[in-house]
């Protein structure tokens, strides 16, 4: 939707973000695109055609107000196209090879029998000793040939990673010492 901006010569439209929260006697502008809030009282919003639908008529209201709306992005010049804006932030976090992310499973076995699970809960293997010098290794020459990477997570997921906790948990942790580490677990082993 397009509006006329005072003068004319301005288009002006609404965020394709905006969200109203009428709250007590106020309406909450919140831009969730732009991370923006601006509160005024419903009485003044429904003086100046703005209702809690987001139907805007810009030729009377104050013109602070239109600041106020325009500095918070709540409407934005006609030209700006905020789906392309979206597109290229997207493009751009998706592009991202300074962070590498890897999820390790000690074992998918678990001494809890929860109803949704849908793994063996007795099965006792876990990686060797020979499949952690090789994951170690393997993350070591991707460090060394990825200079790029600034971050290096790991996270262990399973069953319960903590049961193997020191015979697998803990050399992986000794041996890759870059990394920052995560952990899905139930907590049972915890002390």
């Amino acid at each position: 939707m397009t509006i006329p901006f005072l003068s004319k010569v301005k288009l002006m439209k609404l965020s394709l973000y905006n969200i109203i929260i009428p709250y007590k006697k106020y309406l909450i502008l919140y831009n969730t695109l732009w991370d923006s809030v601006v509160m005024c009282f419903r009485s003044d919003m429904t003086k100046w055609g703005i209702d809690d639908k987001l139907h805007l008529s810009l030729s009377n209201i104050d013109h602070r107000l239109v600041n106020t709306l325009k500095e918070n992005k709540i409407i934005l010049d006609d030209d700006i196209n905020e789906r392309n804006m979206v597109k290229n932030i997207l493009e751009e976090t998706n592009n991202v090879n300074d962070v590498l992310e890897f999820t390790i499973i000690p074992s998918l076995a678990c001494n809890f029998s929860c109803w949704y699970c849908y793994e063996n809960h007795n099965n006792k293997e876990h990686i060797s000793q020979p499949e952690i010098k090789h994951i170690v290794l393997a993350l070591e020459k991707i460090i060394k040939n990825k200079p790029e990477i600034t971050t290096f997570k790991i996270s262990f997921f399973g069953g319960e990673p903590l049961l193997f906790f020191k015979s697998v948990v803990v050399p992986l942790i000794e041996d890759i010492k870059k990394a920052q580490f995560n952990s899905s677990v139930f907590g049972a082993w915890l002390r």
